[in-house]
């Protein structure tokens, strides 16, 4: 039987492994760790929750579980960053601080100790390389993070890296663009477009019809499907094949090109869209080559672009009919 971590149960990515590891490993004893607790599920027969208080219970906690149920894979996708609408000063840094560094840094040195052989990932972002000059970008391209949030990934990409050398533990680090699914939070620009959409269309004929504003149009999004990324995170972990990946569709599309193929999916006047400009993020377009994980799996991702934007819609209408 496999022991499974996953750390960001509760958060897109790990939500969706949850139910993949649910419905393909029914023999799995699965510990599910969010942000105020513990559920272990085995052989998909909740067993325990756990509630947590503090970050020491929380350290002593994670430490007595590894002891007592020691890990075949850790995948760690816990994460507190800041979208482009907020400021790094409106962020609780012992927050940011402990989930980003402190607690993964805990485990990464418990499991290096540990004598059992364990398969540890961690995500990483694109943000890494929004100070670059370069794109688009591989494994192998300079790190240039600007916010605290892409630095602190550095950080621990660089102490998986240093712990890869120890036969006790495999690291693996998906460096990750966007991937999108309906369970995005509500700030993220897919979700902010497609729930405006969605709501403008089936309110149609009740209401007059509102605007929503969209900045830089023709700025290059690499934008894949997030169930097709987690899919591949779990064939990684499956080999041997450890070390750090770019994860991005290879094929980026434009704003306003996205945008459009919502309107499209609706039926709605482009007219609903009010476009603006504003300084870019970045000093090039975060554009992900990811021959690499391609190459190690043997296959590419299959969703992207306007067919992503209209996968997305479908699934948004599915998620607000049930």
């Amino acid at each position: 039987m496999q022991t499974i971590f996953i750390f960001g149960s509760n958060g897109q990515d790990g939500s969706i492994l949850k139910e993949k590891i649910l419905n393909n490993l029914p023999q799995a004893n699965l510990f599910l760790f969010s942000k105020n607790s513990i559920v272990q599920i085995k052989d998909q027969i909740l067993q325990k929750e756990i509630l947590i208080s503090d970050n020491l219970e929380y350290l002593n906690l994670c430490s007595k579980l590894i002891d007592e149920y020691p890990p075949d894979f850790i995948y760690y996708f816990a994460a507190v960053h800041i979208s482009s609408t907020e400021k790094e000063i409106d962020i609780n840094s012992e927050k940011m601080f402990f989930t980003n560094i402190g607690l993964v840094s805990y485990l990464l040195n418990k499991c290096s100790n540990s004598t059992h052989n364990i398969k540890f990932l961690f995500t990483s972002s694109s943000l890494i390389f929004s100070g670059s000059d370069t794109s688009p970008q591989s494994e192998n391209t300079i790190r240039q993070p600007k916010c605290n949030y892409s630095k602190q990934k550095v950080l621990i990409e660089e102490l998986m890296h240093q712990l890869s050398k120890n036969q006790n533990i495999k690291t693996f680090v998906p460096i990750m663009y966007n991937h999108e699914s309906v369970k995005r939070k509500n700030k993220f620009f897919t979700k902010k477009i497609i729930s405006f959409c969605s709501k403008t269309f089936h309110n149609i004929s009740k209401q007059k019809q509102e605007k929503i504003t969209i900045y830089n149009p023709n700025s290059i999004i690499d934008m894949g499907y997030a169930p097709e990324y987690v899919d591949m995170i779990y064939d990684l972990t499956l080999s041997d094949n450890n070390g750090t990946y770019i994860f991005g569709s290879g094929n980026p599309i434009k704003v306003k090109d996205f945008v459009d193929e919502v309107l499209k999916f609706y039926g709605l006047s482009k007219d609903l869209i009010i476009y603006k400009s504003m300084n870019p993020r970045f000093n090039v377009d975060l554009i992900g080559d990811n021959r690499k994980i391609c190459n190690a799996i043997g296959r590419s991702p299959k969703i992207y672009g306007r067919a992503l934007a209209k996968r997305l819609c479908e699934d948004y209408e599915i998620y607000i009919n049930n």
